[in-house]
């Protein structure tokens, strides 16, 4: 099972496009966790006029506008308990722009950080890298987290969701296509073909692959053994 999975491989030269992510997320955004977490209190989600604070009126660029209001809504949802949380998050970030990679970037496998999704909307594993760094803000362990690479079943493409490990009960999904939460066992159409967070990555114990190799990155081909 997901987070039962034994020690990761913490080798992360097949993957490139996570080994920048990671190396300049923190210094893009500036992220500071322990100065945005406040005591959890009851209430209704935020609102996005809200979220889009008065810190704005201070903006320079763009670019620290994005950053900026990504932080407004980061204090706003720190207040809210950690169910609320997910969704919060989960639905804030589904309101970006889904954008394919060709289109984005002229490549076609691209991982991006939080500052390239802000500024430019983004596909699905953007959408859980997006994902996994806000709630890294609101505090929840990198080891509660995995950035999941399945093959759905269902349209025969590969996807990324992001799962969340809870205290009690299944792992939740954080799914671009999916407007609420889901749990792990509501999506079989999920097969894992490896998940990944800071710590390291797993690959399946007997990962589903079921697409043509032409539309797998030479990335991904390496991780999984397809390229010798």
């Amino acid at each position: 099972p997901l987070f039962e999975d034994g020690p990761p491989t913490t080798d992360f030269s097949v993957f490139p496009g996570w080994e920048r992510v990671m190396a300049t997320t923190h210094t893009e955004i500036d992220a500071t966790p322990a100065s945005l977490i406040t005591s959890p209190t009851t209430g209704p989600l935020p609102k996005a006029d809200q979220i889009q604070s008065s810190q704005e009126a201070n903006c320079i660029t763009h670019q620290d506008c994005l950053i900026k209001r990504w932080k407004a809504f980061v204090a706003t949802t720190a207040k809210l308990p950690r169910h609320l949380q997910l969704d919060a998050v989960n639905r804030w970030a589904n309101a970006h722009p889904y954008v394919e990679d060709w289109a984005n970037w002229g490549l076609p496998d691209y991982w991006e950080t939080p500052h390239e999704f802000l500024m430019r909307g983004g596909d699905c594993e953007d959408y859980a890298i997006i994902k996994y760094f806000t709630l890294k803000q609101l505090g929840v362990s990198p080891d509660d987290m995995r950035i999941m690479i399945v093959n759905d079943t269902n349209l025969e493409i590969f996807h990324a969701v992001l799962a969340v490990r809870q205290k009690k009960g299944e792992p939740i999904l954080l799914d671009n296509q999916a407007k609420s939460l889901v749990p792990m066992s509501a999506a079989p159409q999920y097969h894992l073909i490896y998940s990944l967070n800071e710590r390291g990555w797993w690959m399946a114990n007997s990962p589903s692959i079921m697409i043509s190799s032409n539309n797998i990155s030479v990335e991904f081909q390496t991780a999984s053994g397809n390229i010798h």
